[in-house]
């Protein structure tokens, strides 16, 4: 992992860390997934990214795929939904965990112009019910694969806040291969560099992506930025970290706020017509 971070990928998170313009602002538009920029901004150095974010990355990988020759490993990418919070909280062998995890996995499939069948994906452990329900073949050599956690010389013990990047660049690098290698050195000064420069190259890649459709709004934003005198550009990048930081804040408190409302109101009509 030695490319260095480009005047294009540098021009793109300057304009989205200046923590400019509605959070609410779709950066990002495809048929099947929106991004707004509160996404974006969550590329920042020491925050969380989204997983809208890596709802974004899978799509743009499935895209992807369509791209490889015949023959070559196709890979099929899941959005953060497969797995939801109501299924964590039910038995694992539930009919209603089955059941939806069927839908969502029908949802993805038909939603991925790829893969109207995935007979030809490499799965493992975690469809092998879904597979066998299905009729497709690949299950039973999956039940004979052997799930291990595997060890990686560049895992941290004291990083808490980048696994989602760690995720996106194992998504792009993973082939199936025990000893895979994602190009990341053991955690210190140089992996914190190596993150810090991906988090730039995949906002770019997303944001400036052939698949979406609101490329042209992210470059006129740059372009706008572009026009800032130099003084202005270095008040903004000083204030980042604080004002995503706030923006951020804020913004979830008024979604939280309206979700309390929306309760309020939902409980009022049961009172009403109980």
């Amino acid at each position: 992992m030695k490319n260095k971070v480009h005047d294009t990928e540098k021009k793109v998170a300057n304009r989205i860390f200046a923590a400019r313009g509605d959070l609410d602002d779709v950066l990002f538009h495809s048929y099947f997934i929106d991004g707004q920029r509160i996404h974006f901004e969550s590329f920042k150095e020491g925050n969380e990214i989204s997983s809208g974010v890596i709802d974004m990355w899978a799509y743009i990988l499935n895209q992807e795929e369509e791209k490889k020759s015949t023959g070559s490993l196709k890979k099929l990418y899941c959005h953060t939904s497969i797995i939801t919070a109501e299924m964590e909280e039910r038995s694992y062998n539930s009919k209603a965990n089955k059941s939806k995890f069927e839908e969502n996995m029908n949802n993805l499939i038909f939603l991925s112009p790829v893969y109207q069948s995935i007979r030809d994906v490499d799965l493992r452990y975690l469809f092998l019910k879904f597979l066998k329900d299905n009729g497709y073949p690949h299950f039973k050599a999956l039940d004979d694969y052997k799930v291990a956690n595997v060890k990686m010389p560049w895992q941290t013990n004291n990083n808490y806040v980048d696994c989602g990047i760690f995720a996106m660049r194992h998504m792009e690098t993973y082939l199936g291969n025990k000893d895979f290698d994602a190009g990341f050195v053991p955690e210190g000064k140089e992996q914190k560099k190596q993150i810090e420069d991906l988090r730039k190259k995949y906002l770019t890649k997303i944001l400036l992506s052939g698949y979406n459709e609101n490329r042209h709004v992210v470059e006129s934003e740059i372009e706008e930025y572009q026009c800032l005198t130099l003084r202005e550009k270095r008040m903004l990048q000083n204030k980042s970290a604080k004002n995503i930081a706030e923006r951020a804040s804020d913004y979830f408190d008024k979604e939280a706020s309206a979700l309390l409302k929306k309760n309020s109101k939902q409980s009022d009509l049961i009172v009403c017509y109980g």
